[in-house]
């Protein structure tokens, strides 16, 4: 769990632990991904901005699935909530952490 690399301006860490993959997370991985245009984990996008790290547990399994960017939690979150949260840290919008239903 130590970052060994450069991490983007945005390190999405991604919890996969038992109830955070139990409520979608492998799926939230796939979003990143594919809304980001990354092929593996610990990967920058092209203007390092974002990399995606996946995590073991963040404790904070009654709000699952969870993912940390920087420091924030953002909690509850499914597919739509996260392609807009990426769209808003895309576009400098500012973003709320916490629980996002």
């Amino acid at each position: 769990m130590l970052k060994k690399q450069d991490m983007g301006d945005f390190c999405l860490q991604v919890c996969t632990n038992l109830t955070c993959c139990m409520m979608g997370s492998d799926e939230l991985i796939k979003v990143i991904q594919e809304e980001l245009g990354l092929k593996k984990s610990m990967e920058l996008t092209p203007d390092k901005r974002f990399s995606l790290m996946p995590v073991q547990c963040l404790g904070s399994c009654d709000t699952a699935p969870v993912i940390q960017v920087n420091e924030d939690y953002f909690e509850k979150l499914n597919p739509k909530i996260l392609r807009e949260l990426l769209k808003k840290l895309r576009d400098g919008v500012p973003v709320k952490p916490g629980r996002q239903q």
